[in-house]
């Protein structure tokens, strides 16, 4: 996560799995689910401007072959890494 404003930023990211997939653990922040979602929220408050902020999670992946996830930031559509 990277604040290029220049305004404290309170973020959220939020991921949808496939079917099967879950989330086991994270690190640097907040986890809760939410209608289907994994919603991370910053740990240690907003970010400042000019910051940035790693963040991470684990999982199990389901049977599936195809794995592919949706991901927003503060609800605008971004890509997973």
């Amino acid at each position: 996560m990277r604040n290029t404003g220049s305004e404290p930023l309170q973020w959220t990211v939020r991921i949808q799995l496939p079917a099967g997939a879950t989330v086991t653990g994270d690190w640097e922040a907040d986890r809760a689910t939410q209608d289907g979602w994994w919603v991370f929220t910053p740990d240690r408050g907003p970010l400042a401007p000019g910051a940035t902020y790693v963040f991470g999670f684990i999982g199990q992946r389901g049977s599936g072959a195809d794995f592919k996830v949706t991901c927003t930031v503060n609800g605008t559509v971004c890509q997973a890494a």
